[in-house]
């Protein structure tokens, strides 16, 4: 077995949101945690831009003993930071047009 283990965030978000106050307040966040390798780098990255979101990909290193409880201590820690900062999931959104209604654009 490895002794440090990556832990992936998937997470994703309204096209309105800014990038890189998201990848600032999700870093922040994982460097928390006392248990996160303070050695090996954490990265936030826009990983997709999606049909409804953006999609960002949270990376931090832990050791492979600690890997499941810390990785739900962290996503756990993300979602309610981002909850404070007011930060927006994407709803998917449809128009639909009835009828011989133009589109106004």
């Amino acid at each position: 077995m490895e002794k440090y283990r990556r832990i992936d965030l998937k997470l994703k978000f309204s096209f309105n949101e800014d990038v890189d106050k998201i990848r600032t307040i999700i870093t922040n966040t994982l460097a928390k945690h006392p248990k996160v390798n303070k050695n090996l780098e954490i990265d936030v990255w826009l990983d997709e831009i999606g049909e409804y979101e953006l999609k960002v990909v949270a990376r931090c290193w832990v050791e492979s003993i600690d890997y499941w409880p810390i990785y739900w201590e962290q996503l756990e820690a993300v979602k309610n930071e981002l909850n404070r900062e007011g930060i927006k999931i994407p709803l998917p959104s449809r128009v639909i047009y009835q009828g011989d209604e133009e589109i106004k654009k």
